[in-house]
């Protein structure tokens, strides 16, 4: 049966109770040294990664099917999903020993197929349907309106936003066992169950404020917010494919419109670059392997600023990265954190042209590596002469902002640059 009204704060702590310890845990909330000293306040990350299926995404599932009467559970669950919400869907299936189908796009990766079928157990039947999220999710709405099966969204369910919110119960009791006030809980945001969940939760606790982080090129709940109803965008970026949403879900939108208007929420975005040298950070230095969009808040404290008093919580909302996406995430990285930089410039048409521009740059070479020089004489079309890429030889981008200094500062007597260039996106082709 659906619940027709917000959950309570309340009954956000009973769900929290009474899910099955088996499928859901109360997952670690450690404080981070790393990201405390950065914000110069306690900063602690609540690891969802740590659940049986690597997400929060568990929760909205368990909190629904625990909601359906015997009768619903015989005529079977279905959803529509390519990532964790399917895997949640899939392990929740198992446990309360209900059939489920769940359609997926065919371009879904391999590994997000085996995934789901593994949790499932043999309890689920996996359909791959189109081309595209929305070709699956309408053939999965007509297999269950078919079928009489109960349809489980990702978001927009208020029996889910509970089990999302429960999330939020949990940092709110661990919290309090520590004695320390909660200033701000960042959540990342790509329908809105889960900030929706978070604001519910956290109705007791007026003075905490909650920060949707969404991510630069998906960002349809401030798109939605700035209408003043959902709104469905355009063009949505898929970098960040746990969060790619073009329309947020009508009652999270609901839900964090009124905190907003409240003052208690607001929404912030992040950049593919951030996020990137934000995961590559976390497991570099904290040895944190996460998805995109598990580290959507964490990437965001470079951006908010410190709060008045008490800690920072970060929701780390899932793990299940695929690597094969690495080499993009740490091109990102390196070229946001301008570790290495390539560009292109016009070099003066005279003998010794570029053994003057190495002469005239001096120490503005120092502590930086040339990975590649590029050089041809014969371009004629306006194109930069000379196409360089720049690397730290400290693995920090302060050697590499000096070098761009002293490039801009090289001046002709009559004050034009000597030496024009334009940032590039990437070496020349070999």
């Amino acid at each position: 049966m659906n619940a027709t009204h917000p959950p309570t704060s309340e009954e956000i702590q009973h769900t929290r109770r009474a899910l099955p310890p088996e499928l859901i845990c109360e997952t670690p909330l450690p404080l981070s040294a790393r990201l405390s000293a950065l914000c110069g306040d306690p900063v602690y990350i609540k690891d969802e990664g740590q659940q049986m299926v690597r997400s929060y995404k568990g929760r909205g599932a368990a909190a629904k099917m625990q909601s359906l009467t015997e009768e619903e559970l015989s005529r079977g669950v279905v959803c529509a999903s390519a990532g964790n919400h399917a895997q949640g869907v899939a392990a929740a299936c198992n446990y309360f020993r209900t059939r489920g189908t769940i359609f997926m796009p065919t371009i879904t990766k391999p590994q997000k197929v085996n995934a789901t079928q593994r949790h499932g157990n043999g309890n689920v039947d996996i359909a791959l349907i189109g081309d595209k999220y929305d070709e699956a999710a309408d053939a999965a709405h007509a297999f269950a309106e078919e079928r009489q099966a109960v349809f489980l969204h990702p978001f927009d369910d208020w029996d889910v936003i509970r089990g999302q919110g429960t999330v939020a119960a949990e940092i709110a009791s661990q919290m309090q066992n520590r004695r320390e006030r909660i200033a701000r809980i960042l959540v990342p945001v790509g329908g809105g169950g889960l900030m929706a969940g978070t604001v519910l939760a956290m109705q007791s606790h007026p003075e905490t404020e909650i920060i949707g982080v969404e991510p630069e090129g998906a960002a349809c709940m401030a798109a939605s917010l700035e209408a003043g109803h959902p709104v469905t965008l355009e063009h949505v970026d898929t970098f960040v494919d746990g969060a790619a949403v073009a329309r947020p879900g009508d009652r999270p939108f609901s839900v964090v419109q009124e905190a907003v208007k409240q003052g208690r929420a607001r929404l912030m975005t992040v950049s593919n670059g951030l996020l990137s040298a934000a995961m590559v950070d976390l497991y570099q230095i904290d040895g944190r392997i996460t998805e995109p969009a598990g580290a959507l808040s964490i990437a965001a404290l470079e951006q908010v600023e410190k709060p008045k008093a008490g800690a920072t919580v970060c929701v780390l909302s899932g793990t299940n990265f695929d690597m094969s996406r690495n080499d993009l995430v740490l091109k990102n990285a390196i070229q946001y954190r301008r570790i290495v930089m390539h560009l292109g410039v016009h070099l003066p048409n005279r003998p010794k042209a570029l053994l003057q521009l190495l002469n005239d740059l001096g120490e503005g070479l120092d502590g930086v590596n040339i990975a590649y020089a590029h050089f041809d004489a014969a371009q004629s079309n306006g194109d930069p002469s000379l196409l360089l890429g720049i690397e730290s030889q400290d693995g920090k981008p302060g050697k590499v902002h000096s070098f761009f200094e002293k490039l801009a500062s090289l001046r002709n007597v009559d004050h034009s640059q000597r030496y024009p260039f334009h940032e590039r996106t990437g070496q020349p082709e070999s």
